[in-house]
């Protein structure tokens, strides 16, 4: 799981990045002179306007760790097996059906996280532009 933060790191980071700096800086000064600690200035101001962005990076680190999962086969024991390793296994007996139901169910989870994920995203940029207004 490390290895897969750290190796798909740069797209999340560069999405926060954009997601900062698009922001209005006076936040930060406002919260100073009122006397606020950094964490809740983070936790009332720069989390609640990066929620999108926190939903897309979530998305993204879970499609690519779905993807990357095919690569675990080869960390496969006796006591440990995952999904990819038991298409691996149907492939080599020529079970053909049986690995495009498991690759369905693949697809279908990570379509299913991807639009949780965006539904997730507009009911909270919805209340954002509600509170806005």
């Amino acid at each position: 799981m490390l290895c897969t933060i750290i190796h798909y790191f740069t797209s999340p980071y560069l999405m926060a990045k954009n997601a900062l700096t698009k922001m209005n800086p006076s936040w930060e000064t406002t919260g100073e002179l009122l006397g606020d600690p950094w964490f809740k200035t983070v936790w009332r101001v720069i989390l609640p306007n990066s929620i999108p962005t926190i939903f897309e990076m979530v998305s993204y680190y879970f499609i690519h760790a779905m993807v990357t999962i095919s690569g675990v086969i080869f960390l496969v024991t006796a006591e440990t097996s995952v999904v990819a390793s038991k298409m691996k296994e149907l492939q080599h007996f020529a079970k053909f059906n049986e690995i495009f139901v498991l690759s369905i169910l693949i697809f279908i989870t990570n379509l299913t996280v991807k639009l949780c994920c965006n539904l997730w995203q507009a009911k909270l940029s919805d209340k954002i532009q509600a509170r806005r207004m």
